[in-house]
Order: C-alpha cells, then sequence, then structure tokens
C-alpha cells in the first residue's frame, strides 16, 4: 500500500491545488508518452537488445544449502584447488547453540566457535552469518560437520577460497524455448564490467542445475556439453540445459559445476539466477501498415494470441528503402493493444527532416512483456505498406527537434496545471526497504512509502506515478531501486516530472542501474530460509540490460547519480556487508557495485568512500550524508 507523507510547509497549497485543479487526483493520469529518437542517437546500438551471452552473471565462490537432519547434524564436503586462504560462511537463523567441526585434507580435524555477524539485506531483520577464516588451508577434499540447534534447521554455507575460476550462467534461447548456459573462466583475466568471459579449459567432472519453483518444490536438470542445448559446439567446456517445459513465473536456478585444474587440482563453484518464464507471445497477424492517426501517423502492427487492453513494451527502427536505405527514427513506449493490433505513434516532422523517401522498412522490431522486458516477438526486418499519398504529403522540415517529437503531446490535463503552486521534492526509497531519508535534511518534500515491497520496475514507476498524482509537480531523490522506478516513470509515463522546474529532474544514490550480481544469491539464500521480499529479475543484470535498451539518452540525461563504497584502510579487512564481499566486486557499496552503478548517458555526480548502501553495515548508510542530501535538496527540481 503506498502513503503519502508530505512536509508541512506544503500542505495547505497542495490541498488547494487538488481542491481547485485536480478533482480527480489518486488515480494514475494515464497516457503514455510516445517515444522517438533520431537517428544520431541510434548509431551506438544502445537502443537495441543485447545478446543473452553477454549479459549474464558471475559468480567466484560455492553456496551450498544446509539442512540438519533427525540427529540435528548435518555434513558437507568440497574440494578445494590450491593452497590458500578458505573462508567459511555460514547463513544459519540463531536458534541455540551449535558447533562447527572441519575435517582438513590430510584427516586432522578443527573445531570453531565462528564470529557471528549480521546482515539486514534480506529485509526481515538482521540475518546471522557466522564467518570462519583459515590463512593457509591444505588443498584438497574438506569436510564440514555441523551439530546442535534443532532438526530441520536450514541455511546457506558458502564456501570462498583463492583459486582464480568463477563460473558464468546466462539465459539462452526464446520466449517459447528458453534455457540456460554455463561454464568456467578465470577470474584473472576477465573485466569487471558485464560481458561474456573466455571459457577456462578446465576438465568438468560434475555439473548439476537444480530448479526452484515459483510456488515451491525443486527438481534436478541435467546439463549437457553436447552442441544440442545451447552450449555451443560439443565438448567446448560449455554446459547447457532446455528449460523449455517450465511453467510461467519467477524461478530460481542453482547451478553447481566441478572440474580438475591444470595443476591437478579440483575446483567447484555455484552460480545462482533469478528465471522468469512467460508463456503465450503474441504472433503477427499481417502486414505492418504506415496510418493516419489522431493528429499524427502510426505504425500498425496486427497481432494474434492478444487480447485488447493488454500491454507491451514496444520499439522498432524507420529505415528509408532503396540503395541509399538509412535509418528514419527510432519508436518506442508502451503500447496497448486495441483492435488486435499494437500502434507506435509517428510525428511526420521526422519523415520530412529525413528528405526524399522512397519507401519505409522497418527493423529491429521487438515487443517486450513489460514486467521482465523479455522479447516476447522479434522481426529483425519487416516490410510495412506505406500509403503513396502519405508520403506525398510529407512537407519537408528543417527545424529543430521538439519535446513533442521525442514524447508525443502532452495531454491536455496535465499541460493545464503547468502554473499551479505546490511542486515537491519525492523521496523514494528502494526494493525490500523502509523509509530511508533523513526528512529533516529536505524541504517541501513527500515521503514515498511501500515498504518491504517486491516490485518491478514498471509496477514501482506505476505507484510512483499514483503517489504524485496529488501534486502539480516534483522531482524526485531516490535510493537504490527507486532511481530505477524514477527513471523508468519519466521515460514511459505522463507525469508531474514533466512540469518540474529545477535543476535536477532525478538524483539517485546507490541504483543498480546495471543491476546486482546480489540479486540470484539473496533470492536463493532468501528462498532456502523462508525470508525476504522475493526475486526480482529486473534488478539482475540481465534483467537491467533488457530494461535500459528502451531508455533513450534524453531521459538518462535527466538522472543525476551518485555511488558510494567503504573506505580501504590498509591495516584491517575492510567491506561492508560480510555476507556479500565476496559477491561484489569492489569497489562495492554491500549491495551494487561501482561499475553498476553507472547509468550510460547520465550525470556521474562523484563515487565517495566511508558510505555504504544501507543500515547494519560497517560503515554508515549513504543516505545519511548531510552534505549530500542538503546539496540534493538545494539541486532539486519541484
Amino acid at each position: 500500500m503506498t502513503i503519502q507523507r508530505v512536509g508541512w510547509g506544503w500542505r495547505i497549497r497542495v490541498v488547494l491545488f487538488l481542491l481547485l485543479v485536480l478533482p480527480g487526483a489518486g488515480h494514475a493520469m494515464g497516457p503514455y508518452k510516445s517515444l522517438a529518437v533520431e537517428p544520431e542517437g541510434m548509431a551506438d546500438g544502445q537502443l537495441r537488445l543485447p545478446p543473452l551471452r553477454e549479459v549474464g552473471t558471475r559468480s567466484g565462490s560455492l553456496m551450498v544449502p544446509v539442512e540438519l537432519d533427525e540427529s540435528a547434524a548435518w555434513t558437507g564436503r568440497w574440494q578445494t584447488a590450491r593452497e590458500g586462504r578458505l573462508v567459511l560462511k555460514l547463513v544459519l537463523p540463531a536458534e541455540g547453540e551449535w558447533r562447527l567441526r572441519l575435517t582438513a585434507p590430510d584427516g586432522s580435524v578443527k573445531r570453531f566457535a565462528p564470529r557471528m555477524t549480521r546482515s539486514g539485506l534480506l529485509g526481515n531483520g538482521d540475518l546471522p552469518v557466522w564467518r570462519q577464516e583459515i590463512g593457509s588451508a591444505a588443498a584438497g577434499i574438506w569436510e564440514a560437520r555441523l551439530e546442535g540447534a534443532r532438526p530441520g534447521l536450514r541455511g546457506e554455507l558458502i564456501v570462498e577460497d583463492d583459486a582464480p575460476w568463477g563460473l558464468y550462467l546466462h539465459r539462452t534461447g526464446g520466449v517459447d524455448n528458453p534455457g540456460v548456459a554455463v561454464w568456467f573462466f578465470h577470474r584473472e583475466g576477465a573485466s569487471g564490467v558485464i560481458r561474456a568471459p573466455r571459457v577456462a579449459p578446465l576438465a568438468v567432472k560434475h555439473a548439476r542445475l537444480q530448479v526452484l519453483g515459483p510456488r515451491g518444490g525443486s527438481r534436478l536438470v541435467a546439463l549437457h556439453d553436447d552442441g544440442r542445448h545451447g552450449d555451443g559446439a560439443p565438448g567446448d567446456g560449455v554446459f547447457g540445459a532446455s528449460l523449455a517445459d517450465l511453467g510461467p513465473g519467477d524461478w530460481l536456478l542453482r547451478a553447481w559445476l566441478q572440474a580438475a585444474t591444470p595443476d591437478g587440482g579440483m575446483v567447484a563453484r555455484s552460480v545462482e539466477e533469478i528465471f522468469p518464464v512467460v508463456k503465450g507471445g503474441p504472433r503477427l497477424a499481417g502486414g505492418a501498415s504506415l496510418e493516419r492517426g489522431e493528429g499524427a501517423l502510426s505504425v500498425r502492427l496486427p497481432l494474434e494470441g492478444v487480447r485488447d487492453g493488454q500491454r507491451f513494451q514496444a520499439a522498432v527502427e524507420v529505415w528509408s528503402r532503396g540503395d541509399g536505405a538509412r535509418p528514419v527514427v527510432w519508436l518506442g513506449g508502451i503500447a496497448p493493444v486495441r483492435d488486435g493490433a499494437v500502434r507506435l505513434r509517428l510525428d511526420p516532422r521526422w519523415l520530412g527532416r529525413a528528405g526524399r523517401l522512397e519507401g519505409l522498412e522497418l527493423r529491429a522490431f521487438r515487443l517486450q512483456d513489460p514486467r521482465t522486458h523479455l522479447p516476447v516477438l522479434e522481426r529483425a526486418r519487416l516490410p510495412i505498406r506505406v500509403p503513396e499519398r502519405l508520403l506525398r504529403e510529407i512537407a519537408p522540415y528543417h527545424g529543430p527537434v521538439t519535446r513533442e517529437m521525442r514524447e508525443g503531446p502532452m495531454p491536455a490535463d496535465l499541460a493545464a496545471r503547468a502554473e499551479a503552486v505546490g511542486g515537491v521534492v519525492m523521496l523514494v526509497h528502494g526494493y525490500c526497504s523502509t523509509g530511508v531519508w533523513p526528512v529533516e535534511d529536505f524541504t517541501d518534500y513527500a515521503v514515498f512509502e511501500d515498504f518491504n515491497q517486491n516490485r518491478s520496475h514498471d509496477e514501482f514507476a506505476n505507484l510512483l506515478l499514483d503517489f504524485g498524482a496529488q501534486f502539480p509537480s516534483y522531482g524526485i531523490i531516490a535510493h537504490s531501486q527507486g532511481g530505477d522506478a524514477a527513471l523508468h516513470l519519466k521515460t514511459y509515463y505522463w507525469s508531474g516530472l514533466d512540469l518540474a522546474t529545477g535543476p535536477r529532474l532525478l538524483q539517485s544514490l546507490g541504483t543498480p542501474y546495471q543491476g546486482t550480481s546480489l540479486a540470484g544469491r539473496l533470492a536463493a539464500i532468501g528462498k532456502r530460509l523462508g525470508i525476504g521480499c522475493g526475486p526480482n529479475f529486473d534488478l539482475t543484470y540481465t534483467g537491467s540490460a533488457l530494461w535500459l535498451a528502451g531508455i533513450p539518452d534524453t531521459s538518462r540525461a535527466e538522472v543525476y547519480y551518485y555511488s558510494t563504497s567503504f573506505e580501504d584502510l590498509w591495516w584491517r579487512f575492510d567491506y561492508c556487508d560480510i555476507l556479500t564481499d565476496r559477491f561484489l566486486r569492489d569497489p562495492d557499496d554491500g549491495v551494487t557495485e561501482m561499475w553498476s552503478n553507472q547509468l550510460p548517458g547520465g550525470n556521474n555526480m562523484g563515487h565517495e568512500t566511508g558510505w555504504c548502501h544501507s543500515a547494519d553495515m560497517r560503515d554508515p548508510p549513504q543516505y545519511l550524508d548531510h552534505a549530500r542530501n542538503v546539496e540534493m535538496n538545494a539541486q532539486a527540481a519541484r
């Protein structure tokens, strides 16, 4: 439920605005923007979907499920490839007393009382994490035995070592034949940014995949390196599985691989990922056509297998046809089905700007599911029927590219509010979060509250839209996923953001614009322990990349973003969150890495050390930095 909290200084003006201007406030104002980008903005390919192979997730550790048997004990084994540091992290509810016994490869037994710290990352209170480090652990088979507590207690054991190999996993196939591919890579030769690493030449001895259902239950699926399961060539070290039989919903994948290393050792790693499945995709029911619409032209695409009112994220490139084929305009936006077709508005000035046209062609057409951004229909090229009379009526256009050309006409009821008073800055929290912003640092504010919830970017944006309908205009200061939702709102929906005035429309702190590897790992831990807010595909590297492919530079340019990380001192072991330290690549804030905080095309306001993502981490939470808050408040549009 969304609840409002408004700074007292503006309550009277807001009430007057609601009474005089917006009698229907409290409901989303509706129309979607009609996005358009000139050819210059299409050249870098940023508005095309990335190859799924390039936007997977990485892991450099092993995560093993723990469940105490009837005698309140559990035994697990793993192999380390070489001598070096060994770190064990046991995520287990703090119930009763228990003992941990480690048996080294030489048979010697070590008994520990690991040091407990806490992680607050799963949203339902502090999560106990016991950590034990062995400075010089021998290579070979290790055994851990956990005794005590109570039968049936469940948790996770995370094993981290210095061996330089990791796992990479990515989605394969389309909406009708989804699958997964996974392989070992050498971490020392892989960059920290998202891209598929090279396959390491290791001899894989064991490979298995666990598939956990949206409503419970799990099963093991075979992984193959035979060239027939989306895994590349036979024997190339890439293992794949077909998951076409999965029903709709958010599944969770856990892959474990063990391999022999060149020096004769054995290395084991696991990787976890959220795997949404969308069923019943649309199909083209005929040819595309250019039609005269309401005050403009429209590209019409008839569909079957859909219902009126169903929404898709749509995008297409319009090209001139013939020997001198060239891009004319990129069109995008959220497109509802009406009379069995989706339509994308095309301002005729784009055609007039392109010069003489012999005909048109559509390229890189796609429809995406608005919740997951997974493509449900794609065509590399499509012919489009263009009545000759429409082309003859196109007048040359040599003027500037206007806002209306980029976003469509502003709705009349929104434009009527342009002179209204009562604008605010909206303070927005993130995924599975409570209120974070200290309101004493802000003026003329409204606090958005949707605590401890799991929302897609689109669902989150619509909640912001509903909440903001009571104000004539607003800017946004957002933490974590709130920044993604704010950018989504600005891009796809007409709202009070479009009437705000001031230097910075959207400001964000600690927002994982390019995703975080924690999305899958924390979902696995949360599912195992029955806590947390659930999986969120939009926060994965894959989901974020698919989402960003629909965000034009003009929207990104409205974002001013900040990032932070822990203070790194030479004389101590530094981190933000003990649970996630090795899940992320430094520098990080305990949830997001500095590189994944970056929004290409946005305004980078700098990176500061000594601040972590949220409370209960090593350094103070980033949103309590008074100096930064005062700066953002002063610069915020309202």
